[in-house]
Protein backbone atom coordinates (compact mmCIF):
# COMPACT_ATOMS: atom_id res chain seq x y z
CA UNK A 1 0.00 0.00 0.00
CA UNK A 2 1.30 3.46 -0.90
CA UNK A 3 1.76 5.58 2.19
CA UNK A 4 1.35 9.31 2.63
CA UNK A 5 1.51 11.82 5.48
CA UNK A 6 0.03 15.25 6.18
CA UNK A 7 1.28 17.73 8.79
CA UNK A 8 -1.36 20.25 9.75
CA UNK A 9 -2.08 23.22 12.01
CA UNK A 10 -5.63 24.35 12.72
CA UNK A 11 -7.38 26.72 15.12
CA UNK A 12 -10.87 27.35 13.75
CA UNK A 13 -11.07 24.03 11.94
CA UNK A 14 -10.61 24.98 8.28
CA UNK A 15 -7.20 23.35 7.92
CA UNK A 16 -8.22 20.34 10.02
CA UNK A 17 -11.20 19.83 7.73
CA UNK A 18 -8.99 20.12 4.64
CA UNK A 19 -6.35 17.73 5.98
CA UNK A 20 -8.99 15.21 7.00
CA UNK A 21 -10.73 15.30 3.63
CA UNK A 22 -7.47 14.73 1.76
CA UNK A 23 -6.55 11.89 4.11
CA UNK A 24 -9.92 10.18 3.76
CA UNK A 25 -9.72 10.35 -0.03
CA UNK A 26 -6.26 8.78 0.07
CA UNK A 27 -7.68 5.91 2.13
CA UNK A 28 -10.65 5.57 -0.23
CA UNK A 29 -8.16 5.37 -3.09
CA UNK A 30 -6.41 2.40 -1.48
CA UNK A 31 -3.54 4.41 0.01
CA UNK A 32 -2.70 5.05 3.66
CA UNK A 33 -2.42 8.58 5.00
CA UNK A 34 -1.27 9.66 8.45
CA UNK A 35 -2.45 12.94 9.93
CA UNK A 36 0.04 14.62 12.28
CA UNK A 37 -1.00 17.63 14.33
CA UNK A 38 1.77 20.20 14.73
CA UNK A 39 -0.23 21.62 17.66
CA UNK A 40 0.91 18.51 19.57
CA UNK A 41 4.55 19.27 18.81
CA UNK A 42 6.62 20.37 21.81
CA UNK A 43 9.91 21.22 20.12
CA UNK A 44 11.53 17.81 19.77
CA UNK A 45 13.38 16.92 16.58
CA UNK A 46 11.39 14.96 14.04
CA UNK A 47 12.84 12.90 11.17
CA UNK A 48 10.51 11.67 8.49
CA UNK A 49 11.20 8.09 7.44
CA UNK A 50 11.61 7.03 3.84
CA UNK A 51 8.92 5.46 1.73
CA UNK A 52 6.31 8.21 1.67
CA UNK A 53 4.71 8.77 -1.73
CA UNK A 54 3.26 12.16 -0.75
CA UNK A 55 4.08 14.61 2.06
CA UNK A 56 1.58 17.38 2.73
CA UNK A 57 1.53 20.61 4.72
CA UNK A 58 -1.88 22.09 5.51
CA UNK A 59 -2.16 25.32 7.50
CA UNK A 60 -3.78 28.77 7.60
CA UNK A 61 -2.34 32.20 6.86
CA UNK A 62 -1.42 34.34 9.89
CA UNK A 63 -0.38 37.94 9.24
CA UNK A 64 0.29 37.18 5.59
CA UNK A 65 2.55 34.21 6.29
CA UNK A 66 3.07 30.82 7.96
CA UNK A 67 1.89 30.46 11.59
CA UNK A 68 4.98 30.88 13.75
CA UNK A 69 4.77 27.44 15.48
CA UNK A 70 4.30 25.72 12.13
CA UNK A 71 7.27 27.59 10.69
CA UNK A 72 9.48 26.53 13.63
CA UNK A 73 8.41 22.92 13.14
CA UNK A 74 9.30 22.94 9.44
CA UNK A 75 12.67 24.52 10.21
CA UNK A 76 13.67 21.51 12.33
CA UNK A 77 11.87 18.84 10.28
CA UNK A 78 14.37 16.38 8.81
CA UNK A 79 13.37 15.44 5.27
CA UNK A 80 16.67 13.88 4.23
CA UNK A 81 15.12 10.41 3.86
CA UNK A 82 12.33 11.67 1.60
CA UNK A 83 13.10 10.93 -2.04
CA UNK A 84 10.88 11.54 -5.08
CA UNK A 85 7.81 12.20 -2.93
CA UNK A 86 5.08 14.54 -4.10
CA UNK A 87 5.41 17.38 -1.57
CA UNK A 88 2.27 19.51 -1.51
CA UNK A 89 0.81 22.37 0.46
CA UNK A 90 -2.73 23.58 1.02
CA UNK A 91 -2.99 27.02 2.56
CA UNK A 92 -6.35 28.15 3.95
CA UNK A 93 -7.03 31.86 4.19
CA UNK A 94 -9.72 34.51 4.37
CA UNK A 95 -8.13 36.84 1.87
CA UNK A 96 -5.37 37.04 -0.70
CA UNK A 97 -2.30 35.96 1.27
CA UNK A 98 -2.32 32.28 0.35
CA UNK A 99 -0.10 32.42 -2.72
CA UNK A 100 2.65 34.40 -1.00
CA UNK A 101 2.48 32.07 2.00
CA UNK A 102 3.00 29.08 -0.30
CA UNK A 103 6.09 30.89 -1.60
CA UNK A 104 7.31 31.31 2.00
CA UNK A 105 6.95 27.55 2.50
CA UNK A 106 8.83 26.87 -0.73
CA UNK A 107 11.69 29.02 0.56
CA UNK A 108 11.81 27.06 3.84
CA UNK A 109 11.90 23.76 1.96
CA UNK A 110 14.59 25.01 -0.42
CA UNK A 111 16.84 25.44 2.63
CA UNK A 112 16.51 21.67 3.06
CA UNK A 113 17.20 21.08 -0.64
CA UNK A 114 13.57 20.15 -1.13
CA UNK A 115 10.71 21.93 -2.86
CA UNK A 116 6.97 21.88 -3.39
CA UNK A 117 5.57 19.70 -6.15
CA UNK A 118 2.22 21.46 -5.92
CA UNK A 119 0.84 24.42 -4.00
CA UNK A 120 -2.84 25.15 -3.40
CA UNK A 121 -4.87 27.90 -1.74
CA UNK A 122 -8.45 27.65 -0.45
CA UNK A 123 -10.37 30.73 0.66
CA UNK A 124 -12.76 30.33 3.57
CA UNK A 125 -14.45 32.89 5.81
CA UNK A 126 -12.20 35.74 6.94
CA UNK A 127 -12.10 35.03 10.67
CA UNK A 128 -8.78 36.75 11.40
CA UNK A 129 -10.42 39.85 12.86
CA UNK A 130 -7.21 41.37 14.19
CA UNK A 131 -5.89 41.87 10.67
CA UNK A 132 -8.90 42.45 8.44
CA UNK A 133 -10.82 45.72 8.41
CA UNK A 134 -14.57 46.20 8.54
CA UNK A 135 -14.50 46.67 4.77
CA UNK A 136 -13.62 42.98 4.39
CA UNK A 137 -16.83 41.95 6.12
CA UNK A 138 -19.06 44.27 4.12
CA UNK A 139 -17.69 43.27 0.70
CA UNK A 140 -17.28 39.50 1.04
CA UNK A 141 -19.84 36.69 1.38
CA UNK A 142 -21.09 35.59 4.77
CA UNK A 143 -19.47 32.62 6.44
CA UNK A 144 -21.93 29.97 5.19
CA UNK A 145 -21.61 31.06 1.56
CA UNK A 146 -17.83 31.39 1.76
CA UNK A 147 -17.44 28.02 3.49
CA UNK A 148 -19.48 26.29 0.80
CA UNK A 149 -17.34 27.94 -1.89
CA UNK A 150 -14.18 26.84 -0.06
CA UNK A 151 -15.39 23.26 0.12
CA UNK A 152 -16.10 23.24 -3.62
CA UNK A 153 -12.53 24.38 -4.20
CA UNK A 154 -11.35 21.67 -1.79
CA UNK A 155 -12.92 18.99 -4.00
CA UNK A 156 -10.79 20.23 -6.92
CA UNK A 157 -7.66 20.33 -4.77
CA UNK A 158 -8.20 16.78 -3.50
CA UNK A 159 -8.43 15.48 -7.06
CA UNK A 160 -5.22 17.25 -8.06
CA UNK A 161 -3.32 15.92 -5.04
CA UNK A 162 -4.47 12.32 -5.50
CA UNK A 163 -3.35 12.55 -9.13
CA UNK A 164 0.03 13.97 -7.99
CA UNK A 165 -0.57 16.80 -10.45
CA UNK A 166 2.21 19.42 -10.29
CA UNK A 167 1.39 23.13 -10.15
CA UNK A 168 3.28 26.32 -10.69
CA UNK A 169 4.72 27.54 -7.38
CA UNK A 170 3.62 31.14 -6.65
CA UNK A 171 6.05 33.97 -6.24
CA UNK A 172 6.49 35.73 -2.91
CA UNK A 173 4.61 39.00 -2.48
CA UNK A 174 7.14 41.45 -0.92
CA UNK A 175 4.39 43.46 0.78
CA UNK A 176 2.90 40.43 2.53
CA UNK A 177 6.31 39.08 3.44
CA UNK A 178 7.47 42.40 4.89
CA UNK A 179 4.43 42.65 7.16
CA UNK A 180 4.68 39.01 8.17
CA UNK A 181 8.41 39.21 8.86
CA UNK A 182 7.91 42.19 11.16
CA UNK A 183 4.93 40.80 13.05
CA UNK A 184 5.88 37.17 13.65
CA UNK A 185 8.67 38.11 16.08
CA UNK A 186 6.41 40.21 18.32
CA UNK A 187 3.37 37.99 18.77
CA UNK A 188 3.91 36.61 22.24
CA UNK A 189 2.66 39.69 24.13
CA UNK A 190 -0.15 40.49 21.71
CA UNK A 191 -2.39 38.42 23.95
CA UNK A 192 -2.54 41.38 26.36
CA UNK A 193 -5.54 42.60 24.38
CA UNK A 194 -7.64 39.52 25.11
CA UNK A 195 -10.36 40.20 27.69
CA UNK A 196 -13.33 38.32 29.06
CA UNK A 197 -16.77 39.79 29.62
CA UNK A 198 -19.62 39.06 32.02
CA UNK A 199 -20.75 36.08 29.94
CA UNK A 200 -17.76 33.95 31.00
CA UNK A 201 -19.00 30.83 32.82
CA UNK A 202 -15.53 29.53 33.79
CA UNK A 203 -15.96 26.47 31.57
CA UNK A 204 -12.23 26.37 30.79
CA UNK A 205 -12.69 25.40 27.15
CA UNK A 206 -10.39 28.20 25.98
CA UNK A 207 -7.52 26.74 28.01
CA UNK A 208 -8.23 23.24 26.69
CA UNK A 209 -8.21 24.33 23.05
CA UNK A 210 -5.24 26.70 23.05
CA UNK A 211 -2.57 25.00 20.87
CA UNK A 212 0.19 26.93 22.66
CA UNK A 213 -1.01 26.00 26.19
CA UNK A 214 -0.95 29.75 26.74
CA UNK A 215 -4.14 30.11 28.80
CA UNK A 216 -4.22 29.50 32.52
CA UNK A 217 -7.10 29.79 34.97
CA UNK A 218 -7.14 31.94 38.11
CA UNK A 219 -10.30 31.70 40.18
CA UNK A 220 -11.66 29.76 37.21
CA UNK A 221 -11.18 32.76 34.91
CA UNK A 222 -8.78 32.66 31.93
CA UNK A 223 -5.57 34.62 31.74
CA UNK A 224 -3.07 34.70 28.89
CA UNK A 225 0.59 33.94 29.64
CA UNK A 226 2.40 35.71 26.76
CA UNK A 227 3.22 32.68 24.64
CA UNK A 228 0.59 33.43 22.04
CA UNK A 229 0.45 32.58 18.33
CA UNK A 230 -2.69 34.71 17.85
CA UNK A 231 -4.59 31.82 16.33
CA UNK A 232 -7.86 33.12 17.89
CA UNK A 233 -9.04 29.62 18.80
CA UNK A 234 -10.02 30.87 22.27
CA UNK A 235 -12.13 33.69 20.83
CA UNK A 236 -13.94 31.70 18.16
CA UNK A 237 -14.62 28.56 20.19
CA UNK A 238 -15.86 30.21 23.39
CA UNK A 239 -19.41 28.84 23.72
CA UNK A 240 -20.67 32.07 25.30
CA UNK A 241 -18.83 34.67 23.18
CA UNK A 242 -17.16 35.75 26.42
CA UNK A 243 -13.73 36.49 24.91
CA UNK A 244 -12.92 39.63 22.93
CA UNK A 245 -9.76 40.95 21.35
CA UNK A 246 -9.91 44.57 22.43
CA UNK A 247 -12.80 46.18 20.54
CA UNK A 248 -11.87 44.61 17.18
CA UNK A 249 -14.00 41.49 17.61
CA UNK A 250 -17.07 43.14 19.12
CA UNK A 251 -20.29 42.46 17.22
CA UNK A 252 -18.48 40.21 14.74
CA UNK A 253 -19.56 36.68 13.97
CA UNK A 254 -17.73 33.84 15.69
CA UNK A 255 -16.63 31.19 13.25
CA UNK A 256 -15.44 27.62 12.97
CA UNK A 257 -15.76 25.20 10.09
CA UNK A 258 -19.19 23.56 10.50
CA UNK A 259 -17.74 20.07 9.96
CA UNK A 260 -15.33 20.41 12.90
CA UNK A 261 -16.14 20.34 16.63
CA UNK A 262 -14.37 21.75 19.68
CA UNK A 263 -13.82 18.17 20.84
CA UNK A 264 -11.85 17.41 17.68
CA UNK A 265 -9.74 20.56 18.04
CA UNK A 266 -8.93 19.54 21.62
CA UNK A 267 -8.08 15.99 20.54
CA UNK A 268 -5.80 17.46 17.86
CA UNK A 269 -3.60 19.26 20.39
CA UNK A 270 -3.62 16.58 23.09
CA UNK A 271 -2.51 13.47 21.25
CA UNK A 272 0.38 12.89 23.62
CA UNK A 273 3.78 12.06 22.12
CA UNK A 274 4.26 13.92 18.87
CA UNK A 275 5.05 10.68 17.05
CA UNK A 276 1.46 9.59 17.65
CA UNK A 277 -0.73 10.15 14.62
CA UNK A 278 -4.45 10.59 14.12
CA UNK A 279 -6.72 8.27 12.15
CA UNK A 280 -10.14 9.89 11.81
CA UNK A 281 -11.58 6.88 10.00
CA UNK A 282 -12.12 5.18 13.36
CA UNK A 283 -13.32 8.21 15.32
CA UNK A 284 -16.77 9.69 15.45
CA UNK A 285 -17.19 13.22 14.15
Amino acid sequence: MRKNIIFFWSATGNSLHVAREISEHFWANGESCELVSVAAWRGESFRLDEGYEAVGFVFPVYFGGIPSPFEHFIEQLNLSAVHDAHIFSVVTCGGSGGNSTNADLEQLLNCKKKGLSSAHTITYYSSYYILHTELVYTTRPRSKVQTQAGDRKLAEVVGAILARRPTKIPRMNPLYHFGYDRKRHSLSHCDERFVTNRHCTSCGQCAELCPMNNIGLVSDKPYWQHNCALCLACLHWCPNRAIEYGTVSRFRERYHHPAVTAKEIHREKSQGPFSQTIDFRNKGR
